[in-house]
């Protein structure tokens, strides 16, 4: 997001904090890219609670590097000799494999290796394989999900779904594959150009798509997502945040996030009509994207009762099986000629 010559700055900096805080009996190294492992000398496994404890505290103070205070996470793996192996590749991966686990609970934490974390590492590279070569090979199809005005009914969008349909296995959840993809996908160098160039081939009007990125990606590095959202934003595109509620998300980077819209997961939808911290927290969600100039956008809605009660709480848009599935392209673009209203009385 800040270029190269920021990146190759920070990873020096870090080297040398972390270097600072080792111990002389210890060796410190970096393996590739932002990697680093250390070997250290502990008495019992408590140590080790503690050592990564003060890594996570040096990483987590920002770096100043060319004027800009730069905030990072770290992920953190623990494997221990000789219980998690004796021989220096056993080690290094059952660390690796403790540091995806780590990555994956959220980040700025530490995991001691397990055995039951290699299966799942396994598992993940397998369906990145298989992913790699979907793209390649025909086995991925877009379909689109209407989405409503909350106040008059009239169809104002609809939400591009991927699906997988795998030729071993057939039909991947997307919950299983989609996080995946938004990570390398949001991650990528020429994203924006690559962006650029979309809009241009296909003389799509930039103000008339809407990028979603879930919450977790979003806060993820706070920082970094804020450059190259406010890249995408220049284009003239939406931002909208996916999944809203659900991360661990902050609200002092929300506001300098460039983002228009927030859509409430679905999880706080389903319960509504019976639970009243769920109405409460959509309540506050729209209080806030209100004060913020943001778009409200529910998602899962599935009876009349929860439709009701999202049109009362001020949502500005609704979507869900109540009011239309996910469809192939004619049957969105026969929708959108007749300009199809929601009868929410009737249930499909």
């Amino acid at each position: 997001a800040y270029g190269r010559h920021v990146g190759d700055q920070l990873l020096v900096s870090i080297a040398k904090r972390l270097q600072n805080g080792i111990r002389v009996q210890d060796t410190l190294a970096r393996l590739a890219g932002d990697e680093f492992i250390l070997q250290a000398f502990i008495s019992k496994p408590d140590d080790a609670n503690l050592m990564a404890d003060k890594y996570l505290r040096l990483v987590q103070a920002p770096f100043h590097i060319v004027g800009r205070d730069l905030h990072i996470s770290v992920s953190i793996g623990v494997a221990l000799c000789p219980e998690d192996g004796t021989l220096r590749e056993t080690l290094l991966a059952n660390a690796d494999a403790a540091r995806r686990h780590a990555k994956t609970s959220g980040r700025n934490t530490y995991r001691f290796f397990e055995s039951s974390m290699n299966d799942n590492v396994y598992e993940q590279l397998r369906l990145l394989h298989d992913f790699r070569i979907a793209m390649e090979s025909d086995q991925l199809s877009l379909v689109y999900q209407p989405i409503y005005d909350a106040q008059d009914g009239t169809l104002a969008s609809a939400e591009a779904l991927l699906r997988w349909t795998h030729p071993e296995h057939g039909p991947v959840a997307p919950d299983s594959f989609i996080p995946m993809a938004d990570l390398m996908q949001f991650s990528h160098s020429g994203l924006v150009e690559m962006l650029e160039v979309i809009l241009d081939r296909y003389r799509i009007k930039p103000e008339s798509l809407t990028l979603e990125i879930t919450e977790t990606t979003a806060m993820q590095n706070a920082e970094i997502s804020i450059v190259i959202l406010q890249n995408l934003r220049r284009l003239g595109v939406r931002i909208a945040i996916d999944d809203f509620g659900t991360g661990y998300s902050s609200l002092l980077y929300l506001k300098r996030l460039p983002v228009s819209e927030l859509k409430i997961d679905r999880g706080f939808v389903h319960d509504l009509t019976f639970r009243k911290e769920d109405v409460a927290i959509v309540e506050a969600v729209v209080t806030l994207a209100n004060k913020l100039g943001l778009r409200v956008v529910a998602e899962g809605v599935e009876t009349p009762e929860q439709h009701d009660l999202l049109m009362d709480l001020g949502c500005d848009y609704l979507q869900g099986y109540l009011l239309g599935r996910p469809v192939h392209p004619e049957t969105l673009l026969g929708l959108v000629t007749a300009d199809k209203r929601v009868v929410h009385a009737v249930q499909p």
